[in-house]
């Protein structure tokens, strides 16, 4: 089933080091009807992201005139069981790699630019190679499985998981992609994956150079 959601899109960039699970996670599954959905085709979904706690009486009746029948909510036990009550399909979000929430506890977490300057606030973003930020993100998403269950039994449908990518603000008339990472984390990852040997000594922004030109 295709499913409309009314919200700006983000699309991610892929990135083979994203475990398993969350692919698995990001699997919404539109296996049964939404209350609404019988204005539209069979084979479409409605759904509007950004749902909250706060006022969610007044957004059930809205949502119910606008034939939504997918909504995403806060992880709050109650809002999810007073939607499901209500018969909506409830979806989380998961912010895979986005923000600077990371960066305090992990400094070596914060993207390295082509340039070798970390990239700026204003950008954000987690590296996705550092593997302890990505452990709290699984443990957070098994988290939720635990305390929320799944649909069928009255917990959530899905898990949307949003910034699987590397930093950039494309959601402007001008865009911000800045060209990462070049940790020494990511570089080593790379000379891995891509079987070649980036000479010693480097600062991020010559390795940065000798990949342009080499690799």
């Amino acid at each position: 089933m295709a499913m409309a959601v009314m919200s700006p899109g983000r699309a991610g960039k892929h990135f083979s080091y994203v475990p398993v699970l969350f692919l698995v996670a990001a699997c919404i599954l539109f296996c049964r009807p939404g209350p609404a959905d019988a204005a539209l085709p069979p084979e479409t979904g409605l759904g509007v992201y950004g749902v909250k706690s706060a006022g969610l009486e007044q957004a059930v009746r809205t949502l119910r005139k606008a034939h939504v029948g997918d909504v995403f909510a806060p992880p709050h036990r109650e809002t999810i069981a007073r939607l499901k009550q209500e018969g909506f399909r409830v979806f989380l979000t998961l912010n895979a790699f986005g923000g600077t929430a990371g960066w305090q506890e992990f400094p070596d977490a914060v993207p390295v630019t082509a340039s070798g300057a970390p990239v700026s606030p204003k950008i954000g973003g987690v590296c996705p190679t550092h593997f302890p930020w990505r452990r709290q993100r699984l443990a957070l998403l098994a988290s939720w499985l635990q305390q929320f269950g799944a649909g069928e039994h009255g917990g959530i449908d899905g898990i949307w998981l949003d910034f699987i990518r590397y930093p950039g603000r494309w959601e402007s008339s001008h865009p911000e992609i800045p060209d990462t990472c070049y940790c020494p984390r990511c570089l080593e990852l790379f000379q891995v994956e891509k079987g070649v040997d980036i000479p010693d000594g480097l600062t991020a922004a010559a390795a940065a150079a000798w990949i342009r030109t080499h690799a």
